[in-house]
């Protein structure tokens, strides 16, 4: 396994992120950890993270 800078690991469906709980690692540390929907919508977060919200969560016509 390659080392990355950032992992993202959803425990669950993203059909069910309200109920959902998520670690966010960058650089070897843990960011974050909670509710995935709380996660996803810490837009500082995100950016500091390199990471962008799924496409269901950015009003996707094709997603939903």
């Amino acid at each position: 396994m390659s080392r990355l800078d950032t992992a993202y690991y959803e425990l669950g469906r993203l059909d069910l992120l309200a109920e959902n709980d998520s670690i966010i690692l960058h650089e070897g540390r843990i960011q974050a950890d909670g509710p995935t929907s709380e996660i996803f919508h810490n837009e500082k977060l995100l950016a500091d993270c390199h990471l962008e919200k799924p496409l269901r969560m950015q009003d996707c016509p094709v997603c939903g």
